[in-house]
């Protein structure tokens, strides 16, 4: 990942991308569905910032209005599922 990331050299860290993200995976409907939350840049953020904008996008999810997510799931809800 140094590559695509940074690295620490002679003790600094040398970041190689502009942004960089972190994804977490939440659970939806007692398990049936996991949605990916992304946030860019949160090494920027406080412990705080961070929290707050991860819960949001968690509830967007939870409630399933993360229109990403539906966009890229409506296909499996019509297809059979042996073929999955």
């Amino acid at each position: 990942m140094r590559r695509d990331i940074g690295r620490i050299s002679w003790g600094f860290f040398r970041q190689q991308s502009k942004r960089v993200g972190i994804t977490c995976l939440v659970e939806v409907d007692g398990g049936s569905d996991l949605v990916p939350c992304t946030l860019f840049n949160a090494h920027e953020l406080s412990l705080k910032e961070f929290a707050i904008e991860i819960n949001k996008k968690i509830q967007r999810a939870k409630a399933k209005k993360d229109d990403t997510h539906n966009k890229q799931t409506a296909l499996a809800n019509f297809m059979p599922s042996f073929i999955a």
